[in-house]
């Protein structure tokens, strides 16, 4: 019997299988009917040109950011309740673009009965900064996740607004611990500005008098520690970072050094102290690191013999001044660069006031001496070092020797 050819229907004939497959266990070889979904498909499609299967995207309607601002909220708001945290106070605000953004603060519980924070920043076009809640079993006490409403206690540089003069509004956000991070926030993002300062930042004030808020730190001393010194410093913010390597940083640390030091009858702990902070200002103010330390070496070489306990702790932050210093180094040393060199006359050498000319020959025959023998400066053999001096003698270049398997240019 002669097998069915297929339809010669150009919308079918691609359709058509012609591998025999069994249509169900226990009968023959059969052919598969066309799914009716394709033949849908490719009649729409060969209706008319204005037809088809999917519908016009245009592909900026793909970049565009959403403009759904309770959406948001709404989305924010559930993920916060499956946490276990409720709100606590919201921050809105104007983004630089005039959009509207909301910062939620969140508190709750953790299983193990303690304090949980989160912060979730909220703008029509997506949750742009989600922090905490805070693993229980591994919680972070420097991870910023809890939002406040002022940068310090007085009740100034609120958040919400624009601090550091940037034109995008600012967060402030704090950790467990205290420390003081700053958020810059968009249509779509959130980024921390980066802090270089000794200690954590902790505090924030005008330390330069552009009414902006810079940041203050201190390295944290124990509870234990008689001397407790208050290593201050400060991070100037220039719109893009917080950086205590600035002119209005080091003048921050000079004025400190005004401070009278405490009389000569004050407990030893309390000179000690003192010249511990001084020392620590007067390195950040830019004077050498062993200058700046000497008075508070001499206070302690006089105060001497010291107590068991005071003398641990001086040795611990007289330490700690040591590796602030060579760390200090480190960065300048790493900020400048290598040497940079200058060319002149065609050779290049370090611009120290080293002479690119080779000195005046002397008059007279070189003095003898092994030191300045010829064959003593080079690597060359007895028979090269004798015909170098019959050329310079005769005033005839001397012969090149070439060795065996040697190329000469």
């Amino acid at each position: 019997m002669a097998r069915p050819r297929p339809p010669s229907d150009a919308l079918t004939h691609g359709l058509w299988r012609r591998r025999p497959v069994a249509s169900r266990p226990g009968e023959g070889p059969g052919r598969r009917a066309p799914p009716l979904a394709a033949l849908a498909l490719l009649v729409a499609c060969s209706s008319g040109p204005r037809v088809r299967p999917f519908p016009e995207l245009d592909p900026a309607d793909l970049l565009r950011p959403a403009d759904d601002l309770p959406g948001q909220l709404e989305r924010a708001g559930r993920e916060l309740a499956g946490a276990g945290l409720r709100e606590a106070f919201r921050v809105e605000g104007k983004l630089r673009g005039g959009q509207p953004f909301v910062a939620i603060a969140a508190e709750g519980r953790d299983p193990f009965g303690r304090p949980s924070h989160a912060l979730r920043v909220v703008t029509p076009a997506s949750i742009v900064l989600a922090l905490g809640p805070a693993d229980p079993a591994a919680p972070r006490p420097d991870e910023p996740i809890r939002l406040v409403r002022h940068l310090n206690d007085k009740g100034v540089y609120p958040s919400g607004l624009d601090l550091t003069g940037d034109g995008a509004p600012d967060l402030g956000v704090r950790a467990l611990d205290g420390t003081l991070a700053l958020y810059r926030v968009e249509l779509l993002s959130a980024t921390r500005y980066p802090v270089t300062i000794a200690g954590p930042p902790r505090e924030a004030d005008d330390v330069s008098g552009d009414g902006r808020p810079d940041l203050l730190g201190a390295p944290p001393a124990a509870e234990t520690d008689p001397l407790a010194p208050r290593l201050v410093d400060a991070a100037v913010g220039d719109g893009v970072s917080f950086r205590n390597d600035t002119p209005a940083a080091r003048l921050f640390h000079r004025r400190a050094l005004e401070a009278p030091p405490p009389p000569e009858g004050a407990p030893p702990a309390a000179r000690l102290r003192a010249a511990l902070e001084r020392a620590f200002h007067a390195m950040r103010a830019g004077d050498p690191p062993a200058r700046a330390f000497q008075p508070a070496a001499d206070l302690a070489a006089s105060l001497a013999p010291l107590p068991d306990e005071l003398a641990a702790w001086w040795v611990r932050w007289r330490g700690y001044l040591a590796d602030r210093a060579i760390e200090e180094a480190a960065a300048k040393a790493k900020a400048d660069g290598p040497p940079k060199l200058e060319r002149s006359s065609g050779r290049w050498s370090p611009p120290c006031g080293t002479p690119t000319s080779p000195p005046a020959p002397t008059a007279g025959p070189p003095p003898s001496g092994p030191r300045h023998d010829l064959g003593h400066h080079s690597n060359r053999s007895r028979s090269a070092t004798a015909a170098l001096r019959a050329a310079a003698e005769t005033g005839r270049p001397a012969a090149r020797s070439r060795r065996p398997g040697s190329r000469s240019f």
